[in-house]
């Protein structure tokens, strides 16, 4: 569980907020080089709280098609989740 605690110098009050947090990973927009098409998947997490919000956008991984074949190449360290990403497209 995570939560915060802000504290109010001026009156000497302490406050603890469980903010929300939300992680959704999408398809940015594919670009062409030679025969590959890329697709960037990112990921935008979000930490909301009663009065603001903050949003930071990674780059996970990028999707290759080339004509015979398909393949995920990771950008992070973090273990890929191929399935999950594999989801996000309709490949026919």
């Amino acid at each position: 569980m995570c939560f915060l605690i802000f504290y109010d110098i001026k009156n000497g009050i302490g406050t603890i907020m469980t903010p929300k947090t939300r992680k959704v990973k999408e398809v940015g927009k594919m670009f062409q080089i030679g025969e590959r098409t890329f697709y960037p998947i990112i990921e935008i997490s979000t930490v909301e709280m009663e009065t603001s919000f903050v949003e930071s956008i990674s780059p996970i991984a990028l999707v290759v098609v080339e004509s015979l074949k398909k393949y995920i190449l990771p950008l992070t360290e973090d273990e890929v989740d191929s399935a999950e990403i594999i989801d996000l497209f309709n490949f026919t």
